[in-house]
């Protein structure tokens, strides 16, 4: 409870931060909670299957068995909303860049070590663990934001305060 309360007034200043740019809708709504029900059943499900069923599988073979049904889902899903027909006109209009192509790659490598460290992980320990950790590294990342905004406000402060030297020589 001390810490959702400690949290509570950073989310309160991010709310009223963003108010005005928010536009609440139903749809994204359940999108968002179907989501978080997805990513929960995503790791109880991953641990059950890497310490019960198979426990001497690797996470890499797990990833193996999962990813070509990830990728069809994903590939179905864009399709439907249109993404795919854009993405092949955008390819036979303008091509696309090697930075694009670099960026893509990059992005795909660091999925793939970011579920086979948590695969690892939820393998080795629990998804409680897994949750808890997750929390604790967004915690230190609110922690990491809040001092880098303290510390430019007292820059700015600084910079902005007038000089000793200068007070002085007005006064004389």
């Amino acid at each position: 409870m001390k810490v959702i309360l400690s949290v509570l007034p950073v989310s309160l200043g991010v709310s009223l931060t963003v108010y005005a740019n928010i536009e609440f809708s139903w749809i994204a709504s359940l999108v968002i909670g179907a989501g978080i029900v997805a990513a929960s059943l995503k790791v109880t499900m991953t641990s059950m299957y890497l310490s019960h069923t198979c426990k001497n599988m690797h996470p890499v073979e797990f990833l193996a068995r999962i990813c070509p049904m990830s990728a069809i889902h994903l590939i179905v899903f864009a399709t439907a909303r249109g993404e795919t027909g854009k993405f092949i006109h955008q390819l036979r209009t303008d091509g696309m860049e090697t930075n694009v192509i670099l960026l893509a790659l990059l992005t795909g490598l660091a999925a793939f070590v970011l579920n086979w460290s948590n695969f690892e992980a939820n393998r080795l320990t629990s998804p409680i663990f897994v949750q808890q950790s997750s929390a604790m590294v967004e915690g230190i990342g609110v922690v990491m934001a809040l001092t880098g905004t303290a510390a430019y406000s007292i820059l700015k402060l600084q910079e902005n305060s007038p000089k000793p030297d200068a007070a002085v020589k007005k006064e004389l």
